[in-house]
């Protein structure tokens, strides 16, 4: 028989833990955006970023070990997780608004180009990718944030659309007393 369980709760626990989600990729961008010129900040976002589906396999074990009887079906745990992912990328997509728009005032886009200024610089880089990387910079500049976060959101929720199907195999567990 399959474990029986409260919609309601369900959805409430996914948010939950999307919103938990959604809090480390916020630092997780936050390091990015504040860390292009300091190698341990990218280093400990990186460490997030492919961190990031443990977690959140972890958060839907803990869910099912809770609220499931440690019982949850593929589809019970794809679904959960979904929302999970939807919730994480709403929450760090405003995140990371408030930051480039309110906080930033630009730096991690000027920081961008300069690295961008640099590469052009060195020794052995030929006109042909010297001018990619002048195109690479003027679209730099010209990207608002609103812009880039509606980017950013683009991405995770492609993200969203994938990844939950590949973890809810890692996350789902029949009851053996069938």
């Amino acid at each position: 028989m399959e474990a029986a369980y409260n919609k309601k709760d369900f959805y409430q626990s996914s948010m939950y833990y999307g919103t938990m989600l959604g809090i480390v990729w916020s630092v997780m961008y936050i390091l990015l955006f504040a860390g292009t010129g300091s190698i341990t900040m990218l280093m400990f976002s990186s460490a997030l970023f492919f961190a990031s589906p443990f977690i959140a396999i972890s958060f839907a074990r803990k869910h099912r070990r809770e609220e499931c009887n440690d019982t949850m079906t593929f589809t019970q745990a794809w679904i959960f997780m979904f929302y999970m992912y939807i919730c994480a990328s709403m929450f760090s997509a405003l995140v990371s608004f408030v930051y480039l728009r309110f906080i930033d005032n630009g730096a991690f886009f000027m920081s961008l180009q300069s690295i961008l200024q640099a590469g052009a610089e060195l020794q052995g880089t030929d006109e042909v990718m010297k001018q990619q990387i002048k195109e690479l910079s003027d679209t730099i500049g010209n990207t608002s944030p609103t812009d880039f976060v509606w980017q950013l959101l683009s991405n995770s929720m492609f993200n969203t659309s994938v990844l939950p199907l590949a973890l809810a195999i890692f996350v789902r567990k029949n009851n053996k007393n069938n």
